[in-house]
């Protein structure tokens, strides 16, 4: 691999970095045993077979069967074409036909073809977890499309709304998962045929889940959003459901996004299965349990930004006073987002946490478990 920058990559779940290429062509991919103490750490070419021979642009996003699912952003006369990657074999095998023409791209096959964020979610009434590939087409309006993990089937998604007249896209744009299920997407108008020219502004939107008819809400502008394309934004699902949003080639403004209203489904929430009942700060201690890195990557963005919390974040609520703690957290078993995995996680309590009967809990992608009696010494 010889051209990294601008590339995609994603953690599996059992803790190897894969990294693919940007410009190489053909592109290639490469693992990296990330697992302490490293001494035996070494990059290893992977992923034979890709059919769309270059990664540029493109996303990856780990399915809940442990395998990758890319969307190509060539092969738009085939009607979209998307890959998966198995994490066993590591080799790419077709995903199907995606049903829709998701970029704008020129016959060059390392052409600048921007695609949409890619998000995993679940849904409470289809029991079926799925994927909402957002568009980056720039020739009108920019579809998306939905991936059943279920049955490996594409269907159609909402558009993307026109403001004002004008066609709005994803062509290179953040979104995030909430705990209520429903996804917080950015968009700004297509920059056809003034190639890369990506126009201001940025708007906003809450899309609902799949089983309530993908209804796109759009929200509140961003006071930044007048002054700035999506391409320049960046989310970041909170420990609290929350969701910190920058536009950093734009502003040096740090802005925090309270979702519509809505509360994650029950059995969304990691579980606690066994953790201490007495704990010292600066000794570590082990939870156990299940779903402790949520059932999602939170956030998304594609080839330019990775920004998963799909791992167990500890927090320490103190009785007495009601400050929040959070403890680090290390040596997860997986990083899996399949329901009711098995989890469990080492924990280190702080030196600045605070003494006295308390509730711990475990948190992933903003979702939290229910909290479990503890004592700090």
């Amino acid at each position: 691999m010889t051209k990294i920058g601008d590339a995609p990559s994603v953690v599996l779940n059992n803790g190897t970095y894969l990294l693919a290429s940007c410009c190489d062509f053909p592109g290639e991919a490469a693992l990296f045993n990330a697992t302490p103490p490293f001494t035996s750490a070494k990059w290893t070419l992977t992923g034979s077979g890709k059919a769309n021979m270059f990664y540029n642009e493109e996303g990856l996003t780990v399915l809940p069967n442990g395998n990758v699912l890319d969307v190509d952003v060539q092969n738009e006369s085939q009607g979209g074409t998307s890959e998966i990657y198995s994490a066993t074999a590591g080799t790419w095998s077709s995903g199907g036909a995606t049903g829709a023409t998701l970029t704008t791209c020129n016959s060059s096959p390392l052409s600048a073809c921007e695609l949409g964020p890619a998000v995993l979610r679940p849904d409470p009434v289809a029991l079926s977890d799925n994927l909402l590939v957002f568009g980056g087409n720039n020739e009108g309006t920019a579809p998306s499309v939905i991936y059943n993990t279920n049955t490996g089937t594409w269907s159609a998604g909402p558009n993307v709304p026109s403001i004002g007249g004008v066609p709005y896209t994803l062509a290179d744009a953040p979104a995030a998962q909430l705990p209520s299920g429903n996804v917080l997407f950015a968009a700004s108008p297509g920059n056809w045929p003034a190639s890369n020219s990506f126009p201001n502004p940025t708007n906003y939107f809450e899309v609902g889940p799949a089983s309530g008819g993908n209804l796109i809400t759009p929200i509140t502008q961003n006071p930044d959003g007048p002054f700035s394309n999506s391409f320049g934004w960046n989310f970041l699902v909170l420990p609290n459901g929350q969701v910190l949003a920058v536009a950093g080639e734009f502003s040096s403004n740090v802005w925090i996004y309270t979702p519509l209203a809505g509360a994650p489904n029950a059995s969304w929430r990691p579980v606690i299965n066994a953790s201490p009942i007495d704990v010292t700060r600066g000794n570590t201690y082990t939870l156990t349990g299940t779903q402790f890195n949520g059932l999602s990557h939170g956030a998304a963005y594609g080839d330019d930004v990775q920004a998963n919390t799909n791992y167990p974040i500890v927090n320490i609520v103190n009785n007495a006073t009601g400050h929040v703690f959070y403890e680090q957290t290390f040596g997860f078993n997986t990083m899996s987002v399949a329901h009711n995995t098995a989890s469990s996680t080492n924990f280190t309590v702080s030196g600045k946490t605070e003494t006295g009967l308390s509730e711990l809990f475990v948190v992933a992608n903003g979702i939290s478990s229910a909290g479990v009696l503890v004592t700090v010494h």
